[in-house]
């Protein structure tokens, strides 16, 4: 990062320290602003996601692919499952937890094999594997843990 986007994060963090410490209201407008940015974050994610993964050749090696898959949408969850068992979870917070271990891998993944070439492709692979796969498992899931 560049000095002048240092500067420029550290004067925004003075800033949002400065208006909480005040108690100043935050106008209107900008609450407004701030809000529709909040919205389309979730669907810009996924632009990117897309995006990202179209750049990337993905890898032709399909047991290694199978298996990531297989661990990230199969053996995550029942770890969840174990877990939240374990600790005595329940209730909300129980089936939040558990989707959250059944989710596809990211793409913050993807972006850290690309800047480390490690193995960029086989990783675009098991993104691409998971997040088609999970349109079946997901609903499954809910299905299964929701009340």
């Amino acid at each position: 990062m560049s000095s002048t986007g240092d500067t420029f994060h550290l004067e925004l963090r003075r800033r949002c320290f400065v208006c909480r410490a005040s108690a100043l209201p935050v106008p209107a407008p900008l609450l407004r602003s701030i809000e529709l940015c909040a919205h389309a974050s979730v669907p810009l994610l996924l632009l990117i996601l897309g995006m990202q993964l179209a750049q990337l050749q993905l890898s032709t090696e399909r047991a290694p692919i199978a298996f990531a898959t297989l661990l990230r949408l199969g053996v995550s969850p029942l770890c969840a499952v174990l877990l939240t068992s374990l600790v005595g979870m329940q209730g909300l917070l129980r089936s939040v937890s558990i989707i959250m271990w059944s989710v596809p891998t990211g793409i913050a993944a993807a972006a850290l094999a690309v800047q480390y070439d490690c193995q960029p492709r086989f990783v675009a692979g098991a993104i691409f594997a998971t997040t088609l796969v999970s349109f079946v498992t997901i609903p499954l899931l809910l299905l299964w843990v929701l009340p």
